[in-house]
């Protein structure tokens, strides 16, 4: 079924959508009925804050620049540990580039750090579906 005015599945917005509270609430104390996707209710502290991860998922297409592109994302992030990504490879295994090889020479170190980080799934790029459907895998 459509919702939204009319079936045209448009919503108002309503501040109440966001996960942020505005200073009204924070004054009153009614931010606290708010419900984020990623908080359990009643369980907000500074410590869960500090252990919550940062899901990353890269829909990768013949992109020479995928390898740079993991090498950013863990060398420029203030805290890397947090960071876990998923990467759907869609390549020619005989023409591109691997992006994880890639990666890893550019961090030129023996062992390749934040590999248990890195989930891939690799396949042909005559097998790809597009974007949407990757970033669905």
């Amino acid at each position: 079924t459509m919702y939204g005015k009319n079936g045209t599945g448009w919503i108002p917005y309503h501040p109440s959508m966001e996960c942020v509270a505005t200073k009204e609430e924070e004054k009153d104390g009614s931010s606290e009925q708010r419900i984020c996707p990623f908080e359990a209710v009643g369980q907000r502290n500074e410590q869960q804050q500090q252990q919550r991860k940062i899901h990353i998922a890269i829909a990768s297409y013949r992109d020479p620049l995928c390898g740079q592109t993991l090498y950013n994302l863990f060398h420029k992030a203030r805290d890397a540990d947090k960071l876990v990504v998923r990467l759907i490879q869609q390549n020619d295994a005989t023409l591109d580039i691997d992006c994880v090889e890639e990666y890893c020479a550019k961090m030129s170190k023996e062992e390749c750090p934040y590999m248990s980080q890195i989930w891939v799934e690799r396949m042909s790029f005559t097998e790809a579906k597009g974007p949407t459907t990757a970033r669905a895998m």
